[in-house]
């Protein structure tokens, strides 16, 4: 000790001090914290970059009333209105008159086999997004609440 005494240059520490730094390695056994869930992303981005949101779906251009329909841009309303042609025997629901045969086989033309399934393709789509999108906001909300001494304070609105 006398020799210790003599070699030792080092700064001395208050009781105190050495104390604490005790505590660290003989204290209270720390907990474990959980790790945060990595959020993925990738399903969004690919819903995001999804070929038919390229792609303009529209009816079939050789059929005669595309040449009206596109120049009104009432597509979606005269394929809503479709709906209710179907279901009222050959009758337009918009103007009440009856229509030709001729009529009807433009209609089902305009809107093609290739027109519906692309219009399928979006609402699926559209469906699809809103899934991942709901289940993304559940794994960030679950990460935000979960109790963690790692993670930043909650910054004010």
């Amino acid at each position: 000790m006398l020799q210790e005494l003599a070699s030792n240059t080092a700064t001395l520490q208050t009781q105190a001090n050495l104390e604490k730094k005790a505590e660290s390695v003989f204290g209270p056994t720390p907990t474990a914290e959980a790790a945060v869930t990595a959020v993925d992303t990738a399903k969004l981005i690919d819903h995001e970059t999804n070929a038919i949101l390229k792609k303009r779906v529209i009816g079939k251009e050789d059929v005669d009333i595309a040449a009206m329909i596109q120049k009104l841009g009432n597509s979606d309303w005269v394929r809503q209105g479709r709906g209710f042609y179907d279901v009222n025997d050959g009758t337009c629901p918009f103007c009440q008159q009856c229509t030709t045969e001729a009529f009807a086989q433009s209609l089902t033309e305009y809107f093609d086999e290739t027109f519906v399934a692309d219009s399928k393709a979006i609402d699926d789509l559209a469906t699809d997004y809103a899934t991942d999108a709901a289940r993304l906001q559940q794994q960030l909300t679950a990460n935000i609440a979960a109790p963690t001494k790692f993670r930043t304070p909650d910054i004010p609105d």
